[in-house]
């Protein structure tokens, strides 16, 4: 199916409730892994569906430890509230020296999951972050901005430096009535100049402070038609469409 990295940049929100929330709406088949480098949070922030904490050692190191042999992913994934599967990532300097170098590997085997769309939390998208070896093997790049100078300057010059060719596509996290901001970035970055960046502006993602708490703690019915929800769901139902199209026209 397909791999597809979420990540931010300084300035912005964080990736994780964006990859959370696309991934408890997605309209396929889909697995949250944590690939932050810098540390993931879901098993602080989520209970297993029993209620009881989510196992600390099963996850992404030692996912990372039989990727050589072809590991299973779903032998090293949980289920949490609402019947999503996770793949916690690393939480110590020590867990992530154990993925150091193995990054390209992950992405190989997430990218050809069975039946399966992998949503990738990146988080920062940094320069020389090791996620970029993971990259090339991502179907797309998803970056959340928020519409502000700062956080669109940033995101500019990062991708600007990025050294991975890939299709990305933006998130705008604004207010639900914002119906400007969208048009207002994707103007600026199509006057990056000709060393600028290529990226097109998808769509947005509402900011919804509510929605993001409840997402993050006790799930409740009221949270499926919550403004994050909502528009997490539409913008999935956007990028698989792009995700189809690059896919076929590749043969």
């Amino acid at each position: 199916m397909a791999l597809i990295a979420v990540a931010s940049v300084k300035g912005a929100p964080g990736a994780s409730t964006i990859a959370l929330s696309l991934t408890a709406t997605w309209p396929r088949r889909a697995l949250l892994a944590e690939l932050d480098p810098d540390g993931g949070d879901l098993r602080y922030r989520l209970r297993g569906e029993d209620g009881a904490p989510l196992d600390a050692g099963l996850g992404l190191v030692s996912y990372a430890a039989g990727v050589i042999d072809g590991a299973d992913v779903f032998d090293h994934v949980q289920a949490v509230p609402g019947g999503l599967q996770v793949l916690l990532g690393v939480s110590s300097t020590t867990e992530t020296e154990a993925v150091h170098g193995r990054w390209a590997s992950i992405g190989a085997l997430l990218d050809t999951v069975p039946d399966t769309d992998v949503i990738a939390d990146c988080g920062r998208l940094h320069p020389y972050t090791p996620i970029e070896d993971l990259l090339p093997y991502a179907s797309a790049l998803l970056v959340a901005t928020r519409p502000t100078v700062d956080a669109v300057g940033h995101l500019r010059s990062r991708l600007r430096t990025l050294r991975v060719e890939l299709p990305v596509f933006v998130a705008v996290v604004t207010g639900v009535a914002d119906r400007r901001s969208q048009r207002e970035v994707q103007i600026v970055l199509d006057e990056s100049g000709p060393d600028g960046v290529s990226a097109r502006v998808l769509g947005r993602i509402a900011y919804d402070p509510v929605g993001a708490g409840t997402l993050a703690g006790e799930w409740s019915g009221k949270l499926s038609s919550s403004p994050l929800m909502r528009s997490s769901r539409e913008l999935g139902h956007q990028l698989i469409r792009e995700i189809d199209g690059l896919q076929q026209a590749a043969g």
